[in-house]
């Protein structure tokens, strides 16, 4: 069985299921402002995480492609461990 195919109400930033005609507040006509106000707060919130955890995400992976670099510069290869007697 498939999921249901989603909408996102306009009004107030709920999910609902795309045969309904709008989210269940909405249709109650109880979707007040300040639960408006704080869904948008909390997604500009989450969204300023996920761009300092991609910035975070770069720098270390930059950190890490300078260490490989660093412990293998110079250094000729060596034989696999595991194939030692």
């Amino acid at each position: 069985m498939s999921p249901p195919d989603l909408s996102l109400c306009d009004a107030c930033g709920e999910f609902f299921a795309s045969h309904l005609p709008a989210c269940s507040h909405c249709q109650a006509g109880a979707a007040p402002e300040r639960d408006i106000a704080a869904r948008r707060e909390m997604l500009s919130r989450v969204e300023a995480q996920i761009v300092d955890l991609q910035r975070h995400g770069s720098a270390l992976e930059n950190t890490i492609a300078r260490m490989l670099r660093d412990n293998t510069a110079g250094q000729p290869d060596r034989p696999d461990q595991r194939s030692l007697p």
